[in-house]
Parts: structure tokens; C-alpha cells; sequence
């Protein structure tokens, strides 16, 4: 059985570049591997954080209570809305037309809605 070493000629000599070979090898390695850790954590936080709507403003900023009303919500990625959320009762939202940068909505505001 013969034995063969894994390093690059070192026969007889015996220096530095001996024994660094393995460790440099080693840590190519790892560096390989965390790359390829930190591109899938990044791939996969990217899709999340690029479906988040974001709501810019609001016109009119005031409406009358008691007739139906035209909204129009400006913002980021907004294309894909199918409802409107309120807090408070009182409103009812009749028409929604999503497009890239806007929702226009008919909002009918009850006579007993809340004030403010």
C-alpha cells in the first residue's frame, strides 16, 4: 500500500507553503458556503418585502356624509387591492378600480357616520 500526500510537492522541503495549502483550501470553502447562505437569505427576503403596499395619500381629504363620494388612494404597488379597509362604520365602498399607482374608489358615507 502506498501513501500519497494530498500536498502540493513538498518533498522534502519544509516550509510555509506546505501547510498553508490545506487551510487556505478550507476557508475557500467556507466562503463559498456562506455566499451561497447569504444570496438565498437575501432571494428570499426579496420577494416579501417587494408585495408591502404602500399608501402615500388620500384625496379629497374630506368628504360629505350621506352621498357616495370619489376616492382616490395614491401610493406604491397598489394594483393588486381588492378592498378598503375603515375603522370606523359608517362607510361603504360601492366601485374599486386598482391600477399601478392608484385605487379609485366610490365610497358612500352614511348620514349616521361618525364625525372626523
Amino acid at each position: 500500500m502506498e501513501f500519497r500526500s494530498t500536498r502540493p510537492a513538498c518533498k522534502g522541503r519544509m516550509d510555509r507553503s506546505c501547510f498553508a495549502e490545506p487551510e487556505r483550501l478550507e476557508m475557500q470553502r467556507l466562503n463559498r458556503r456562506m455566499t451561497g447562505v447569504l444570496l438565498l437569505a437575501l432571494a428570499m427576503a426579496l420577494p416579501a418585502q417587494a408585495a408591502s403596499p404602500s399608501l402615500g395619500g388620500i384625496s379629497p381629504r374630506g368628504v360629505q356624509r350621506g352621498v357616495e363620494n370619489q376616492m382616490v388612494f395614491s401610493g406604491g404597488r397598489l394594483q393588486d387591492a381588492k378592498e378598503i379597509f375603515f375603522y370606523s362604520p359608517g362607510f361603504e365602498v360601492t366601485k374599486l378600480e386598482a391600477a399601478a399607482g392608484s385605487v379609485k374608489a366610490t365610497v358612500k358615507v352614511l348620514p349616521n357616520c361618525r364625525l372626523g
